[in-house]
């Protein structure tokens, strides 16, 4: 009996003793996932991130402290041929999770491996602790992280002289050769390997085809694949004229391979654009822009692009001055690649003003491009060029209101151009009488010049002309405006008119003389002078009329001058007047007969004379 007791008692106190100690059910790792990154490199160094799933299916009393760690073991498939190290672990404690709950977090394991080998796997193992309860509530689990280089599995590689980008006419096929090889590394691997290959649907207008769809290869084993591009029939601007396609690979068991062709439609596309256009010294590789002056010869000069594809031999280069056709480069050949291009080059005598260039590519259309509408260009200059201009009022006449004899008549000549022009005559007819006058320079942007001109002149009225650049040797925006005239009146003389209160008087008697009815054509008669024939005068005087006394007995002739308001004088009027002395008689005759008679003695006494020697 007391045996049965105390057997009861132990077998209690082995339970009380065991309560506190234990749970009832335990906690393991209920699922656990890998995310990692490969690598192509012979290192491997990444980091796996682990997601770790804990279930707690405890029915016990009492909390659970659970400790998940992280640790990394070789791979029991592909050991690795060098070595293999942590670069970090990571532990994590978490609280026991509610009876039946899960618990997810994540764990970190670096991991570092120095290999040649391509192909090896990983395993991390996860391991949870319980501490408070027993050994065999504790869960591992482990996961593989595997890495391959898809090149080691197998490869597709262009063959022959296919190139991944290629050329293709309008409406015609281009083919890129491709052969597919297996390289099975083994175990794990199947030992054949079925192979899915497709090509990317292209856009509307193109076709493409692979003959291979669907194929089974072994280890080593290799075939040929063949894909095909159709261009499109025509090319509508806007439409894709060059595309991508990818190649895809996909091996049944494992692994992807993506290859990228590219077809082109081989057309050309000729373009040109302002800038690209230009005047130049010289036809050449590098010839200097310049600024020309008109009457120059230059080179108008295109830049022709090629952005297409191909390149031809028949495209035109037309060049056109305000319209009209200048002339045409002929045939150009521009290469394809790199947007190459070529210089057009067109020689011109520059003219005067404001100029439109247009130049046109292939302008008969006769090439089919990418497009059509960028085949020409426009550029608008103006040639730089003197321009001559003289007005009448810039002509004037030294003396303003000039008397007949030497005048100076000026002229100011303008240059309101865009160029400096140099040696312009300038020439002036005044009647029948011409003189040319050479102006050195005259500079551009409104200078002038004045030049000088000399001409005997006589009374009457005249029209003056002045010619600039006469014999065209000064290329001008404008040739029409170099001719002015202008009028220009000389002097004409006063006419005196003399009268007398009488035609005989005696000495001492006063005698009136008038000159009021002098006149002038053109202007006022303004002064008078009288010589009175005596050796005495009136001097300049203001009055027409004027008096005077003879004091001796003489015939005397009387002349009047007048001037104008001009400065110009009369010839002199005359009148003559005889005076005489009443004690003396009239002035004294002069008899023919006496002289005669004494004459004639005088000369017989000389012939007496000589006789008697």
């Amino acid at each position: 009996m007391k045996a049965r007791l105390l057997c009861i008692l132990l077998i209690f106190s082995m339970i009380l003793c065991a309560l506190p100690m234990t749970t009832s059910g335990k906690t393991w790792i209920d699922s656990v996932t890998v995310v990692g990154a490969d690598s192509n490199n012979d290192t491997y160094n990444d980091t796996a991130v682990v997601t770790v799933s804990v279930k707690n299916d405890n029915t016990g009393a009492g909390p659970s402290y659970v400790t998940v760690s992280a640790k990394l073991f070789a791979s029991q498939y592909a050991p690795v041929p060098g070595s293999m190290n942590y670069t970090s672990k990571e532990e994590k404690t978490i609280n026991d999770p509610a009876k039946g709950a899960t618990s997810t977090f994540t764990l970190k394991v670096g991991v570092t491996i120095n290999s040649s080998s391509d192909l090896y796997t990983v395993l991390i193992e996860m391991r949870t602790d319980d501490p408070g309860g027993l050994a065999s509530n504790n869960t591992t689990r482990t996961v593989r992280l595997t890495r391959l280089d898809i090149v080691n599995y197998f490869t597709l590689d262009l063959t022959g002289t296919t190139t991944y980008i290629q050329y293709v006419p309008l409406g015609q096929q281009t083919l890129y050769k491709f052969k597919l090889t297996d390289k099975n590394p083994g175990y794990p691997f199947p030992t054949t390997e079925n192979y899915a290959i497709a090509i990317q649907t292209p856009p509307a207008g193109w076709g493409a085809s692979v003959d291979k769809p669907q194929l089974t290869l072994g280890k080593g084993e290799s075939t040929d694949i063949t894909v095909t591009v159709q261009a499109p029939m025509n090319y509508t601007k806007g439409a894709p004229w060059s595309i991508s396609l990818g190649v895809s690979v996909k091996p049944l068991t494992w692994g992807f391979m993506r290859k990228t062709i590219t077809a082109t439609i081989a057309l050309p596309d000729y373009t040109i654009n302002a800038s690209g256009l230009s005047q130049v010294a010289a036809e050449g590789p590098n010839p200097d822009p310049i600024d020309a002056p008109a009457g120059q010869k230059v080179y108008l000069r295109a830049k022709v692009v090629n952005q297409g594809t191909v390149a031809t031999l028949r495209t035109e280069v037309r060049f056109l001055i305000d319209g009209k056709n200048i002339g045409e480069f002929g045939e150009i050949t521009v290469y394809f690649y790199n947007n190459m291009y070529i210089f057009a080059y067109m020689p011109w005598i520059t003219t005067p003003g404001l100029h439109n260039l247009t130049v046109l590519l292939d302008p008969n259309r006769r090439e089919t491009e990418f497009d059509e509408t960028n085949n020409q260009a426009f550029m608008t200059f103006t040639t730089r060029a003197p321009e001559l201009t003289v007005a009448a009022s810039d002509i004037t006449v030294d003396p303003a209101r000039p008397n007949p004899g030497n005048i100076t008549l000026r002229a100011l000549i303008h240059n309101t151009g865009t160029y400096n022009a140099s040696s312009v005559k300038a020439r002036l007819t005044v009647g029948n009488y011409t003189q040319d006058v050479v102006a050195p320079r005259i500079a551009s942007g409104n200078g002038s010049a004045l030049v000088n001109f000399t001409w005997t002149a006589v009374s009457g009225d005249f029209q003056l002309e002045l010619q600039l650049d006469p014999d065209n040797t000064v290329v001008e925006l404008n040739e029409t405006n170099n001719l002015v005239k202008k009028a220009l009146h000389v002097n004409f003389p006063p006419t005196a008119v003399l009268r007398s209160s009488v035609r005989n008087a005696d000495t001492g008697a006063a005698v009136t003389f008038y000159g009021y009815n002098s006149t002038d054509p053109d202007g006022t008669v303004v002064s008078y002078f009288y010589d009175f024939g005596d050796d005495t005068g009136s001097g300049w005087i203001s009055t027409p009329n004027v008096t005077h006394k003879f004091k001796e007995r003489w015939n005397y002739e009387v002349r009047l001058t007048v001037k104008d308001d001009n400065g110009l004088t009369s010839a002199p009027a005359s009148r003559d007047i005889k005076v005489q002395d009443k004690q003396k008689g009239p002035l004294p005759g002069f008899e023919l007969g006496p002289v005669l008679v004494a004459v004639g003695l005088i000369a017989m006494l000389r012939m007496r004379r000589n006789r008697r020697n």
